[in-house]
């Protein structure tokens, strides 16, 4: 590839890595970007060491995949294609190959008019698990990867190459993961890929143990998302040929918007879930308005919040108050009340003055002056008192809040609040695998009481996805699963068929079902990631392929 001369109006005033540009337009670096004992020393001794370590403990694990993957196809078990290594000298990076021997070569797999035909059983299996990666383990111990670095650029990925030049980021090593790992992977744009893999440059030529750490903590955060079962799509946008409401569906439109019980609230299908996950540091800001925005964009205008939920009101409000896409109007926001914070420690309290005072804050944290839903989380049947109705109450009269309701996955007090029908609507735990609370929405139904179908998901349990631990976002889910679902926690294996259906996802599956209930006014789901949110959007409209719903159900 032709070394590209850069412009002069690109290069960029605040960008460290660049200081000045001579007649011919050649780049000269400052004294600051050049490498150092860390980056040719140091750093290559530990790969080296990683690597070898990898390739010894793993060598039965090679030889197992080796063999699975010659005997579903025969031919060569491993696959090279050429990338861009450092200096923007090509290497051949190694892959267990997942494709069929028909495959078109070098091309990306989502450029491919129907990549499945070319994918074979073994290979589904090791993109979904990222084991087609591990021989790359041999080119770190050959010195053409690194462990941490930008991720090698596809031989003809020539807009990202020249967005790295910019930073200086073709300079290093590419690795097996990296910062643009932690903010995004593959959903990001290129000219935020090549910013962010400058940044990694930059902080690595600072040496010292400030780059050790940093290349720590970068194989900290990103093993979630280089080994988890999402898989990357390299040289791609990060998009399968899967379902997604962007291309494939319509928006979801007004007309479909379903009353909540007899109120004058109407919720989208979908509703996106802003819980725990969203409002902790293990997601950015920006990252949580892109998913705001594109939940909106796709749709999806029910936001389900909580005042416990870290600082999930604030980031909710930040965007309300930014963005140029989601309008206030436009919205329902539910949040909840019935936790406080005392000493750190979360303790229940439905006390008047609580429940005003919490209200209050909620209204400042969004910068709103209503909320549409206000439920009390995790109620117990005690907390049912006229106190608690009156003030609910007051604050409708008052228009503070138009409805109130119970975010409960108690039978007991489900049951309690079918029978006292003074509440709005209930969330409770509805998916394929509690089938059970039909006969219970029935009658919550017939009662008045709206029904919106919390963990609709199911905490992925009929993917198995819950029990692969890679970061902290999978314990906290793994730990929401067993608090929630114990009961169903090791059952998930009888819903597996939905993950091979053609021509739709599991999770589309899962929320299909949910939506298929004519009852459920919306069915709230939560994710970190911009692919799930799309596919799990498409389960609107989607058609459900003949004998599914008839199989969930014989179960």
């Amino acid at each position: 590839m032709a070394k590209k001369r850069i412009r002069s109006e690109e290069i960029d005033e605040g960008n460290p890595y660049l200081a000045s540009q001579d007649s011919l337009g050649e780049v000269h670096r400052t004294p600051d970007c050049v490498s150092g004992f860390y980056e040719n020393s140091v750093k290559p001794l530990l790969d080296k060491i990683l690597a070898f370590a990898g390739l010894a403990v793993l060598s039965p694990v090679f030889v197992l995949i080796s063999l699975a993957v010659y005997m579903d196809d025969p031919g060569p078990v491993f696959f090279t294609q050429k990338r861009v290594g450092k200096d923007k000298h090509f290497f051949a990076l190694h892959k267990f190959r997942s494709m069929k021997m028909s495959a078109p070569h070098d091309v990306p797999t989502h450029q491919l008019s129907d990549p499945e035909q070319y994918i074979t059983k073994v290979g589904k299996f090791l993109r979904r698990t990222s084991l087609d990666e591990l021989p790359q383990i041999w080119d770190i111990f050959c010195g053409k990867m690194s462990v941490i670095g930008p991720r090698p650029a596809l031989w003809n990925q020539e807009d990202l190459v020249e967005q790295r030049e910019l930073y200086d980021a073709n300079s290093v090593l590419p690795g097996l993961t990296g910062l643009a790992q932690i903010k995004g992977r593959d959903e990001l744009e290129i000219t935020d890929k090549a910013k962010l893999d400058g940044e990694y440059v930059k902080i690595l030529r600072q040496g010292g143990f400030k780059a050790l750490f940093f290349d720590v903590k970068c194989f900290a955060e990103t093993i979630q998302s280089v080994w988890n079962s999402d898989g990357v799509v390299e040289g791609g946008t990060g998009e399968k040929n899967r379902r997604c409401a962007v291309e494939e569906f319509e928006k979801i439109s007004t007309e479909k918007h379903r009353r909540l019980g007899k109120t004058d609230i109407s919720l989208s299908p979908l509703g996106f879930g802003c819980a725990s996950v969203w409002g902790k540091d293990m997601i950015s800001d920006q990252q949580a308005q892109d998913l705001f925005e594109k939940a909106y964009e796709l749709g999806i205008t029910y936001f389900d919040t909580g005042h416990s939920y870290g600082n999930a009101e604030e980031r909710i409000g930040k965007i309300l108050k930014t963005s140029e896409i989601v309008k206030r109007e436009k919205i329902v926001i539910s949040t909840k009340f019935g936790t406080r914070n005392v000493n750190g420690r979360l303790v229940h309290d439905v006390s008047p003055e609580w429940i005003r005072e919490s209200v209050d804050m909620s209204l400042g944290r969004m910068g709103i002056s209503y909320i549409d839903c206000l439920q009390i989380h995790g109620p117990q049947i005690s907390d049912f008192t006229e106190e608690l109705y009156g003030v609910l109450e007051e604050l409708k009269e008052q228009g503070i809040v138009r409805a109130v309701g119970a975010n409960s996955f108690d039978t007991e007090v489900l049951e309690f609040i079918c029978r006292e029908k003074r509440l709005d609507f209930v969330m409770l735990d509805y998916n394929i695998m509690r089938r059970d609370r039909e006969e219970l929405i029935q009658r919550l139904y017939d009662n008045g009481i709206g029904v919106v179908a919390g963990a609709a998901l199911a905490e992925s349990l009929y993917s198995n996805r819950v029990f692969k631990i890679r970061g902290k976002k999978d314990i906290w889910y793994l730990a929401r699963a067993m608090k929630n679902f114990r009961k169903q926690l090791f059952g998930g294996w009888k819903y597996r068929f939905i993950n091979q259906v053609d021509g739709v996802s599991g999770s589309q599956i899962a929320l299909g079902y949910v939506l298929d209930n004519p009852l459920i006014s919306s069915a709230v789901f939560g994710t970190t990631t911009m692919r799930h949110l799309e596919e799990n959007a498409g389960a609107v409209g989607v058609e459900m392929p003949a004998g599914v719903l008839e199989r969930i159900r014989s179960i």
